[in-house]
């Protein structure tokens, strides 16, 4: 029996909701962040051209069981 691959799951540290389930944050997971930070918190600064990193520091990242 090979091992499940792991699961990342990633929360909004201003809402509390799971925006993204994933193997990988490919492109799209991370557009998808981005995207929650812009519409759903306005004034959480993200720049026009956030990399990973400043777009993971308003979620946090946990393994899902």
């Amino acid at each position: 029996m090979t091992p499940a691959t792991p699961r990342y799951a990633a929360t909004c540290q201003h809402c509390g909701r799971v925006i993204v389930t994933a193997e990988r944050f490919t492109d799209a997971e991370q557009a998808r962040l981005r995207e929650h930070v812009r519409q759903a918190h306005p004034c959480e600064a993200l720049p026009a051209d956030a990399g990973v990193a400043d777009t993971l520091k308003h979620f946090d990242v946990e393994r899902e069981p």
